[in-house]
């Protein structure tokens, strides 16, 4: 199962490959090579995939915006994640408990994720949930072949998904 891991401006496709050895290390990020990859679809089972259940056409923030406009910002969508771009290019992630105690005219810069955990949006859900549960993240930006933003998947997206589905909660 590959993702990727966004980590000071460069890609790098990352495997958990470990999930299924038991092994309770988590990612570490200072072990991530910095060589970009170009994303490759795992042949996965058929069934569910991220594009079908993630929350699209997100809106984002630069890192120059500040807590204010941020803190505005999830008030106004209802969200607690957001993705920070440069260029187009994802180079953060900014969540509520990130710059909740913050002042309000900081930079989201300094507050930011910067090593970043995002999956392709044909990336298999049940892979998503496995990554999701092993890093005990709540969410993961969705990237396209160019690894532009295309959506975020949240832990309240698979709810959604699952209440939809009345076959997972009869």
């Amino acid at each position: 199962m590959s993702f990727f891991v966004l980590l000071k401006g460069s890609v790098t496709k990352y495997n958990f490959d470990y999930i299924n050895k038991r092994n309770p290390k988590r990612l570490d990020d200072t072990k991530v090579p910095n060589k970009v990859f170009k994303h490759d679809i795992d042949s996965i089972n058929s069934g569910v995939y991220a594009i079908e259940i993630m929350t699209k056409g997100i809106q984002v923030l630069a890192a120059q915006d500040t807590v204010n406009e941020a803190m505005d910002f999830m008030s106004k969508y209802g969200v607690h994640h957001i993705p920070i771009i440069v260029d187009n290019r994802l180079v953060g992630l900014v969540s509520y408990s990130d710059i909740n105690q913050a002042k309000s005219s900081d930079r989201l810069e300094q507050y930011m994720t910067k090593t970043i955990l995002a999956a392709h949006e044909n990336t298999a859900l049940r892979d998503i949930l496995q990554v999701l549960m092993h890093e005990n993240i709540r969410s993961l930006p969705m990237v396209d072949d160019n690894f532009k933003v295309t959506g975020i998947l949240t832990i309240n997206d698979v709810f959604k998904w699952m209440l939809a589905n009345h076959k997972y909660t009869k």
